[in-house]
């Protein structure tokens, strides 16, 4: 039984595998698994993975039908039987010490979640444009609130959502039957929340492990999901729900669980301007007026608090409730996050250096 189970959830992206799978091979820590996982892929990213597995005793491949994301990692949950269990993108790769610090990090500590961070690569006709270190400040944490007030914390710069900058002790995800939500979006944080009540430590890293793409090529986070607002509102509320655990979770906590929350619905308006979202001018100012007058956007936007200059930016447009206004300034912010991506990361660098 090896100590690690890398799972790789594969689908139609025989052109970044390879890069993908090399870069797990050639850690610097031998003793792992690696699970490739086809979600029914009709490129020849199945046959990839069975010609890695042929030339690495190490490698094993599960080829399904098509079910998403969500089903192809909790079927290497299912798989599972290593101490720890890491889940790595595809289309993303890994620096070649991640697993023997992560690790060794647990080891050491003994907690049962390992967060660390991440780069942000933005490739531009094959051409690495721009490259930023997200990174959680160093920290270990055992107890229930400081874990949580350190996540909201974290949430803001989006190192607690994703389910790949972390390293699971699965242990914990087979005692807590926590899976990942099928047919949702935003399946990791969902996963992450619902893991939060079972954590007895976690351990923060300082350092940048994992390499998170941002290509020409279409991602899902590049997608429009009529659906969005539906299931931002659902994550808020799980989060504010778990945080009400806890009477001495500060205002600051609340104030920024809240901002976070504004600031996804305004991602939600920024993709109003995608291609794929064929609506007239006045159809986006329609649902820009829905989203003002939910309840529950209405609570966050009067309890939430920025602390730059770029979110107190956004919770102004937001609050003045004028949907021609805050159209205007979506499509600003579509154009600086699809069609200058180089300027976008370093702008939301700069936002969290303040």
């Amino acid at each position: 039984m090896a100590q690690v189970d890398v799972v790789v959830p594969v689908y139609n992206v025989e052109k970044f595998l390879p890069a993908c799978v090399d870069s797990i091979l050639q850690q610097t820590f031998s003793d792992f698994s690696l699970l490739l996982v086809d979600d029914g892929s009709t490129d020849k990213s199945g046959s990839l993975c069975d010609q890695y597995a042929k030339k690495d005793s190490r490698i094993s491949v599960i080829h399904k039908e098509n079910r998403g994301l969500s089903h192809t990692r909790n079927v290497g949950i299912d798989h599972a039987d290593a101490q720890y269990l890491l889940f790595v993108d595809s289309d993303d790769f890994l620096e070649p010490d991640t697993l023997e610090q992560t690790v060794s990090a647990a080891q050491e500590s003994g907690a049962d979640l390992i967060l660390f961070g991440y780069y942000v690569d933005v490739v531009k006709d094959g051409k690495l444009e721009d490259r930023t270190c997200n990174l959680p400040e160093k920290a270990f944490l055992s107890d229930p609130v400081g874990i949580a007030e350190r996540m909201v914390s974290l949430k803001r710069n989006f190192l607690f959502d994703p389910a790949w900058n972390k390293l699971y002790r699965t242990e914990i995800l087979k005692n807590s039957q926590v899976r990942m939500p099928e047919g949702e979006i935003f399946e990791d944080t969902a996963f992450n929340l619902s893991l939060l009540p079972f954590l007895s430590s976690v351990d923060f890293l300082n350092k940048c492990f994992y390499h998170y793409m941002q290509r020409d090529a279409k991602r899902i986070t590049n997608s429009y999901h009529p659906e969005k607002p539906v299931f931002l509102k659902k994550r808020h509320l799980s989060l504010i729900k778990y945080l009400e655990r806890f009477p001495q979770i500060g205002k600051e906590t609340i104030a920024t669980a809240n901002f976070i929350y504004i600031k996804y619905v305004f991602s939600g308006w920024i993709d109003l301007f995608l291609p794929e979202c064929h609506l007239t001018a006045e159809k986006r100012l329609q649902l820009i007026r829905k989203d003002l007058e939910e309840p529950v956007f209405q609570k966050a936007l009067a309890d939430a608090g920025g602390t730059s200059k770029m979110e107190n930016l956004v919770l102004k447009i937001a609050k003045s409730k004028n949907p021609k206004r805050i159209a205007l300034f979506a499509k600003f912010l579509y154009r600086m996050k699809y069609q200058n991506k180089k300027l976008f990361f370093f702008l939301k660098r700069k936002n969290m250096e303040e």
